[in-house]
């Protein structure tokens, strides 16, 4: 089974390395997965394989000379269309990354495309390639070539190059590129266009698996390059999809009937297909639910409690429009029905959830602050830090502290989860005249804020701030 060949291989590999680390190159596995069906080959293998596939399609032009040179001529005439086609692929993935970009301002969900990243790939390929086939039919008043030969050795070429660079950048995922050119010659030498239709379908096997195994992981990281890359990603997709749209092309010239009047071409029945299947999921995509009980929104309700001006700043923010809900707190009962993801009122009148005491004592030329902090309940996190108008001089602390870049501030180091009450000692010189900004996080309230909505998630947090004035020769 694929389980113990993969146990053998890493004991071997552990009985190798008993001695120390090996000085030569580690052998590496791929692992090929398909449900239930999977199996692993060593490096070695994978580059023996390698080898024979590509020294089969050498045997190509030996067996099939002429047609190779017919191949040649017709790219060497028309060997501009694959740049200009190239270049109107990437103007079709753009509009559609714009789509989805108009897609996300419809609904003001940024990150909606999180939640359903498959079904945004679906549009956005439905579309580029909708507009592709849309534009197809004034292609031949345009110098495109329509010779059939053309798209079949186009495709060739380009799957060729495709498998090159992406060996150079990484040799284990050249099989992608190299699956297809397999198929792409067999396209070419097929004379039924019904095996060239089953050819084309074979040779996006493993790319389609590949799609679907990113967006359904997902891997976010890659899955965002693809959809909203305007430029990185639409280049890298052209890439990829250009060598199969000629081979569309190819079966739509084969299946096209002498009489353009009669009879459905390929391009154009998948222009119906594709342009129903866009329609369909921008629709869909537009209305649908994303939050459900098994999935709630997530709302933060953050309160910024400034006890020198005695007045509370709650804000409100989701990821996707906070819709209808309600707050309920010691100061403040409110109802809020908005579309927007950020949402703020301002309280006036705060609560007493802090106690400090700050002391001066001197000695010759400096004076020692001893600052008391006695916060209700249990802060996260306690920041210290000090302002001057003049260059500020720390001779001790008994926490670590930094100077900004201009030395006119200076922050003491708590750290998390400090221990309650807090005492913060610092030195400064007898003349010195600072503020100290006190700032107090909370992730666990001293005091509710209740919230309620539907199929929704409450992260609450409070801070809470305090300036207090440490005059020269004082407090």
């Amino acid at each position: 089974s694929r389980n113990s060949r993969f146990l053998r291989y890493m004991n071997d590999h552990i009985e190798a390395s008993k001695d120390g680390l090996p000085t030569n190159l580690n052998h590496h596995c791929l692992v090929f997965h398909a449900k239930s069906f999977s199996f692993i080959i060593t490096e070695q293998e994978y580059a023996i394989i390698m080898i024979v596939i590509h020294g089969l399609l050498l045997l190509y032009p030996v067996v099939y000379r002429k047609r190779l040179h017919r191949y040649l001529r017709t790219i060497g005439r028309n060997v501009l269309s694959i740049p200009l086609l190239l270049v109107l692929v990437f103007l079709f993935l753009l509009l559609a990354t714009l789509l989805i970009e108009a897609l996300t301002l419809i609904r003001n969900f940024p990150t909606i495309w999180l939640h359903a990243p498959f079904l945004f790939f679906l549009l956005k390929a439905a579309a580029a390639l909708f507009l592709f086939a849309l534009l197809y039919r004034f292609l031949r008043h345009l110098p495109f070539s329509r010779n059939g030969r053309f798209y079949s050795a186009g495709s060739i070429l380009l799957l060729l190059i495709d498998s090159i660079v992406l060996g150079l950048f990484d040799f284990s995922l050249a099989y992608y590129f190299v699956w297809a050119l397999v198929w792409a010659v067999l396209f070419s030498s097929a004379r039924s266009r019904w095996f060239k239709l089953a050819f084309l379908l074979l040779s996006t096997a493993w790319l389609v698996k590949a799609t679907v195994d990113i967006f359904t992981l997902p891997a976010l990281d890659v899955v965002r390059v693809i959809l909203l890359s305007r430029v990185k990603g639409n280049i890298v997709l052209a890439l990829v999809i250009l060598p199969f749209l000629f081979m569309i092309i190819r079966l739509d010239l084969l299946f096209r009937h002498p009489r353009r009047r009669r009879g459905i071409t390929v391009v154009r029945a998948l222009e119906t297909a594709l342009g129903a299947a866009t329609a369909a999921l921008f629709v869909f995509l537009a209305v649908f639910r994303v939050y459900a009980p098994g999935n709630p929104q997530p709302i933060s309700v953050t309160e910024n409690m400034n006890l020198s001006s005695n007045k509370s700043l709650v804000e409100v923010t989701s990821p996707a429009p906070i819709g209808k809900i309600s707050l309920s707190a010691p100061d403040l009962t409110e109802a809020i029905s908005t579309r927007a993801r950020r949402y703020s009122t301002t309280v006036t009148g705060t609560k007493p959830v802090l106690q400090e005491q700050i002391s001066t004592s001197s000695f010759l030329d400096r004076k020692r602050i001893d600052l008391r902090i006695e916060p209700d309940g249990k802060p996260y996190r306690v920041s210290v830090e000090l302002s001057s108008r003049d260059q500020i001089v720390i001779f001790d602390s008994n926490f670590p502290f930094s100077y900004s870049s201009t030395g006119k501030q200076a922050t003491i180091h708590i750290g998390a989860n400090p221990p309650f009450p807090l005492d913060v000692q610092f030195t400064l010189p007898q003349a010195a005249n600072v503020e100290v900004g006190l700032k107090l996080t909370y992730t666990t309230l001293p005091f509710a804020i209740k919230v309620s909505g539907k199929d929704i998630s409450v992260q609450r947090s409070l801070v809470v701030s305090k300036t207090l004035s440490v005059g020269a020769g004082g407090a």
